[in-house]
């Protein structure tokens, strides 16, 4: 299997048990990296926060042994910060994620969701400095253009959208327009591209056609630099058909293949590009 970067995958929250995470990573193999999304949008402040702690003292703990015993290595990410504030922002802070998404589909104390909608607050505005400060990425997932827009105006850093796809090829409240791929595009940012059917088509299951459609209209109208997979795994039960996990991978690399892409371009979206973006968090600030 061509080694992939995934961008989103929730397993860290679905699968409760430490046993049944490790023989899930156990299959994928071959020195892959998977962001780990602690997804806190239905608990209340204090257990959102202890469940933060605890994904990262998982990936903390195990990622040497996972890194020589699978091949795979592990990063944290954040999928909703409803509960933090002003006073427990620095537990946050303290457990290292790559990313942090700022709201999940509604409104909440930091900024409006892709579906509530909502600007950002001035706590919200507070909480991106703050992470950025500590060299941590703000992830735009689930929020509405208009916190988009405000948060762009304020970033230091290039953008990132972890799990979406194209607006333009369906109209879903979390997809991104034109002008906002062009602005993450510009910004040097990432987008990764979700495995999940309403995002990529308006049929009840999609398919790996699909994927590849969503992929392909972005490289081919603003490059292969700024794209990679953002799976979604164990985040969506409607996946499209052929692609449950990353064993079906390869489908969608034979897709690309026919429709013409390079292994070098392949290996951008699967892997490359995700990683020179996280290079990004150990440069000087």
């Amino acid at each position: 299997m061509r080694k992939f970067f995934d961008l989103h995958n929730d397993f860290l929250s679905e699968l409760k048990n430490d046993k049944v995470r490790g023989k899930y990573l156990n299959k994928y193999a071959s020195s892959n990296e998977i962001v780990s999304a602690v997804w806190t949008s239905e608990m209340e402040s204090d257990e959102a926060i202890k469940s933060v702690e605890k994904g990262f003292e998982f990936v903390n703990k195990n990622n040497g042994e996972i890194d020589e015993k699978y091949g795979l290595f592990l990063r944290l990410g954040i999928e909703d910060m409803h509960f933090v504030s002003k006073n427990n922002l620095s537990r946050v802070i303290n457990c290292s994620p790559d990313y942090c998404t700022l709201t999940w589909n509604y409104q909440n104390a930091l900024g409006g969701g892709a579906v509530e909608g909502g600007d950002l607050t001035a706590l919200g505005i507070d909480v991106v400095r703050e992470l950025e400060k500590n060299n941590i990425f703000v992830d735009t997932a689930h929020l509405c253009e208009k916190s988009f827009m405000s948060f762009s105006n304020i970033t230091e850093n290039p953008i990132l959208c972890s799990h979406t796809a194209v607006f333009t090829l369906q109209n879903n409240p979390r997809n991104l327009k034109d002008y906002q791929i062009r602005m993450i595009v510009e910004s040097g940012g990432l987008i990764g591209i979700a495995f999940v059917s309403q995002f990529l088509s308006g049929q009840k299951k999609s398919t790996i056609s699909d994927i590849a459609r969503h992929i392909d209209y972005i490289v081919s109208r603003y490059g292969d630099d700024n794209i990679c997979l953002g799976t979604d795994f164990f985040g969506t039960k409607n996946t499209p058909r052929g692609m449950k996990s990353y064993a079906s991978l390869p489908a969608l690399e034979e897709r690309l293949k026919f429709l013409g892409y390079s292994d070098e371009t392949i290996d951008k979206i699967f892997f490359d590009n995700a990683k020179r973006f996280f290079s990004q968090k150990n440069m000087p600030q």
